[in-house]
């Protein structure tokens, strides 16, 4: 257990208490889509991108069933990775503390759907959307161990499908899904059980096939990244070809890596307004982060 000593007595660390569940053919036929399977695509891609060495690392956490838990809203301070066992002000930042499984007060909650070989920018770049909206993140995954993404990026899941709380908004990221994720049960599963409960489902790049073999694309117009596309035509399901995203009501579809942004902030404009969403895009370059 590990606690921060600055912090009360009743100051728990999300990190503490993490326990096991209670209750890449020939050069002649090479192709875009190939290339996208095999997870090169991304993997090059990706490592176009400034920064691209970057390693992210998550808090371990875990909230107990009964007790109620409280956090801080995201402030970018140490103090975002801690809980407390009562509603107040954070002691850090002096923002007030909201509910850490949602309330009337709380903001929307995300859940993050982590895997070996998920795209760092399908997941890291919504997130950046959401936490900077003040939404409340947590990621998860299968198990509690590290998971391994694109470019050997090390990250811990907040949660594992047995502990993970309900969400407002599930996000899956696009990667290395055909490997291994589409035939995941556990996976598919979790997936299809936390949509029942949220509000909203958004796919990143090729997380739409994750949806797909979970069946969550029939009745939707979706889109997913260029030269894959065809691949989500279904009886029931209808595919969009020059769109960065797709909004179908309750499923929110995006084209590959850093269209996931776009549709993050249009999420974002959906939930808290239009203005929020516009401050949240211009917030780097006021602060001239790019």
């Amino acid at each position: 257990m590990q606690v921060e000593r600055a912090c009360p007595a009743n100051v728990i660390s999300r990190g503490e208490d993490l326990k096991p569940p209670r209750h890449p053919d020939p050069v002649t036929s090479f192709s875009r889509r190939s290339f996208l399977r095999s997870t090169a695509g991304a993997t090059l891609a990706g490592a176009c991108l400034p920064g691209s060495s970057a390693s992210l690392v998550a808090a371990t956490l875990e909230y107990p069933l009964k007790a109620p838990k409280y956090v801080c809203p995201p402030c970018g301070l140490p103090c975002d990775k801690l809980t407390f066992d009562a509603p107040g002000a954070c002691p850090k930042c002096g923002m007030t503390l909201v509910a850490a499984d949602g309330g009337a007060d709380a903001p929307p909650s995300v859940a993050i759907l982590l895997f070996n070989g998920a795209q760092l920018i399908d997941f890291a770049g919504p997130w950046e959307v959401f936490g900077t909206a003040g939404l409340l993140v947590h990621t998860v995954a299968e198990k509690a161990e590290p998971l391994t993404a694109v470019f050997g990026a090390r990250i811990i899941p907040d949660y594992t499908f047995a502990n993970s709380p309900n969400a407002s908004v599930l996000l899956v990221p696009g990667g290395g899904v055909f490997e291994d994720a589409t035939k995941n049960t556990a996976l598919m599963h979790w997936i299809q059980t936390q949509a029942k409960e949220a509000s909203v489902v958004m796919s990143v790049c090729t997380g739409a096939f994750l949806l797909q073999a979970a069946g969550l694309l029939n009745g939707h117009t979706v889109t997913t990244t260029y030269g894959m596309i065809e691949d989500l035509i279904g009886s029931e399901t209808k595919v969009v070809y020059d769109r960065r995203f797709v909004d179908s009501g309750n499923l929110i579809t995006t084209a590959g890596l850093s269209s996931g942004i776009d549709g993050a902030l249009h999420l974002v404009s959906r939930l808290l307004g239009s203005g929020v969403a516009q401050s949240v895009a211009v917030l780097p370059t006021r602060n001239g982060l790019c």
